[in-house]
């Protein structure tokens, strides 16, 4: 039962705007900036912000990929500049073939400077993302380091 009106995603995402090294470890880019849920083309994305070269957008989600994340990936993908250098990061407990080629096609198909990377989030920390939805809302960001010590 949750105490709180935060979600488990949305917790996750704090978390990675605040330790954006965990992130870039796994990328290989060194992160500049994150924001959380900015508007970008009259869409929410999870999160978006710059490398030292590329722009990136990053969307997460706890659960297995799926269409409808899919179709967020689609959108970020029609709606970056050709000639601009796109860093994109999916997020997903796992990725199904399907998915995977239709992201892939679509990629191939759009002829953009577009890197994907998908990552497999540990489910482990999607495990600790409840008790986040325990605590004092206030108490989250300075209770986030718990997930740092566990990536």
């Amino acid at each position: 039962m949750r105490k709180n009106n935060v979600k488990q995603e949305f917790v996750f995402n704090l978390f990675l705007k605040f330790y954006p090294n965990v992130l870039s470890g796994l990328i290989g880019y060194d992160i500049n900036e994150l924001k959380v849920e900015k508007e970008y083309k009259g869409r929410k994305i999870d999160l978006c912000g710059n490398t030292t070269k590329e722009k990136i957008f990053i969307e997460s989600q706890l659960t297995r990929s799926d269409y409808r994340h899919l179709n967020q990936i689609k959108f970020i993908m029609d709606n970056v500049a050709r000639n601009e250098g796109t860093v994109v990061v999916w997020i997903a407990q796992e990725f199904s073939d399907d998915i995977l080629n239709a992201v892939q096609n679509k990629i191939c198909k759009e002829k953009k400077n577009i890197e994907l990377i998908g990552i497999v989030i540990n489910r482990e920390i999607i495990e600790m993302l409840d008790w986040y939805t325990q605590i004092d809302e206030f108490a989250i960001i300075e209770n986030l380091y718990r997930l740092h010590n566990k990536s």
